[in-house]
């Protein structure tokens, strides 16, 4: 019996896969913060299709939509995607609730702050892309370690103390 848990890993996919991180984080920041423009003219009415159209305009690279929650009547999202962001990766902003049915400013960025990529995130995902040959070599070390304590354990037959 084999204790497996890590898997295997390439410096580069991973530097790559952070790279593709931090500017997917970068693009949700620029189109959330300019969909938060667009949606200061609307404050204090009610959702419609028009934001949408004024989204649009701000944007005219991307397809936008203004939906109601299919459940809460008094939920609205707007979802942004298309100029290579798949509707999977899609931003999806919520514009109301059951608290607030009209567009306010300060819930939407209260509900919608893990699009505003700070300062402080953008430092971090910086420096562990400087550190990533570092941290892999952590990795591979942890790994290798329990790959010689799972063949300890087959010495004296209990690898299925620590296997799933």
């Amino acid at each position: 019996m084999e204790i497996n848990t890590f898997k295997n890993i390439n410096e580069t996919e991973i530097k790559d896969e952070l790279k593709a991180k931090i500017q997917k984080l970068y693009l949700y920041d620029y189109l959330y913060n300019k969909t938060i423009v667009v949606l200061n003219s609307f404050e204090g009415k009610k959702p419609s299709k028009r934001i949408m159209s004024a989204v649009y305009k701000e944007l005219p690279l991307y397809s936008v939509s203004v939906r109601k929650h299919d459940i809460y009547p008094e939920w609205y999202t707007v979802t942004i995607w298309g100029n290579g962001l798949s509707w999977s990766d899609a931003l999806r902003i919520n514009i109301s609730s059951e608290d607030y049915p009209v567009i306010n400013i300060e819930n939407i960025l209260n509900i919608n702050q893990s699009y505003n990529y700070t300062s402080d995130q953008i430092f971090k995902d910086k420096k562990a892309l400087k550190n990533i040959k570092n941290y892999c070599k952590k990795y591979l070390n942890i790994q290798e370690k329990i790959k010689k304590f799972g063949q300890e354990l087959e010495e004296v037959n209990n690898a299925y103390i620590f296997s799933k």
